[in-house]
């Protein structure tokens, strides 16, 4: 029988082989060297951005070390992994504008996306985020720190559904961002309308990134066909 004591300390050590070897989470991979429990070596390169995915890949690997198995099968085949739908997943690329999916509702999961999403931009680009709260009860617990974690990124469209999120608890949301650091660039509750206001700000080597909960996931289409009107026609 496994014990959790076992599998919590080898995931600390490939965990902090990994954070204190070779990390590189620009661009659209992330690499990263671990060391293995009994100081092998694995070059781990996963075709998803984010440090917090390559913790998630040592945590398989640590389980699959107490488990005994192939850990150089194990790399090889996270090498293959495309992520998981809505986790910082392409929702495709307009006018030079990528666009990423992402259902983070947590500010901690908020940080981590914005981080990896920061990664992926070259050049001028900017980072624009089209947040969701997941409710009224998310608002409240979280602003604060929804705020903080908002700030992190260049611009920001707050959304939500005026059924269960009220007006002006997403102002004041904005307000708090705006004291964190941070840019707003508006406060819309209908999807459509934030939509349109991310595709009018975004540029040629932005990122946009989709997140939250709700409905959100069926904008990518919208904010493609939004940003195809305003490219420029070429004849």
């Amino acid at each position: 029988m496994l014990q959790r004591p076992a599998l919590a300390g080898q995931l600390q050590r490939l965990a902090a082989g990994l954070l204190d070897e070779l990390v590189d989470c620009t661009g659209r991979r992330s690499t990263a060297l671990l060391r293995g429990p009994q100081g092998q070596e694995f070059h781990l390169t996963l075709r998803i951005p984010g440090v917090h995915q390559l913790l998630n890949a040592a945590a398989a690997m640590a389980a699959l070390a107490v488990l005994g198995q192939d850990l150089d099968l194990a790399v090889e085949e996270l090498g293959y992994f495309n992520g998981v739908q809505r986790r910082m997943s392409s929702a495709g690329m307009m006018a030079g504008v990528r666009i990423y999916d992402s259902y983070a509702h947590h500010p901690t999961e908020i940080t981590a996306d914005l981080k990896a999403a920061r990664a992926l931009l070259t050049g001028q680009g900017r980072l624009i985020t089209v947040f969701r709260p997941t409710g009224q009860a998310w608002l409240d617990a979280f602003g604060a720190e929804f705020a903080t974690a908002l700030a992190s990124g260049d611009a920001v469209v707050l959304t939500g559904d005026a059924r269960s999120i009220s007006e002006a608890s997403l102002r004041e949301v904005s307000v708090s961002i705006g004291q964190a650091g941070g840019a707003v660039l508006a406060v819309e509750t209908a999807r459509e309308k934030a939509v349109m206001c991310a595709s009018t700000a975004a540029r040629e080597g932005d990122v946009v990134v989709l997140m939250g909960t709700g409905d959100l996931n069926e904008c990518g289409v919208l904010l493609r066909r939004a940003l195809s009107d305003l490219a420029p026609t070429v004849v």
